[in-house]
């Protein structure tokens, strides 16, 4: 059975939280740029932030030159594993996987939208 990851994207700054779907083998493409698949409303973020792979059920986050960097300040790309976060601007983002016992789902109440899937 294939593994489903979710991207949870919590902004500080509009105390929103948004869930995302991450589809295997597309790169999905994360930043302030309102036609991403993951557009975030940020003005720390650069257009085109980072993208995310999801291949053979590892996920990769790769740093597309943005301005401020990644937390970590991630150069080039980098394996996560679900549990991590990642910090972009004021924005934090969590790897979920679906079906995980150990999931912080019901620590935060999500905004009304629902699952995007990429």
């Amino acid at each position: 059975m294939e593994s489903k990851y979710v991207l949870v994207v919590s902004n500080k700054a509009s105390n929103t939280e948004k869930r995302y779907t991450l589809e295997e083998g597309k790169e999905i493409l994360v930043g302030a740029n309102p036609m991403a698949a993951i557009p975030v409303e940020d003005q720390y973020m650069s257009y085109n932030h980072f993208s995310i792979n999801v291949n053979g059920g590892k996920v990769e986050v790769k740093d597309l030159k943005s301005t401020n960097g990644l937390y970590l300040q991630i150069d080039g790309s980098v394996l996560i594993s679900p549990g991590q976060t990642i910090i972009a601007g004021k924005s934090i983002f969590k790897l979920e996987q679906e079906g995980d016992p150990c999931s912080s789902e019901g620590e935060r109440q999500p905004d009304s939208t629902p699952n995007t899937k990429m």
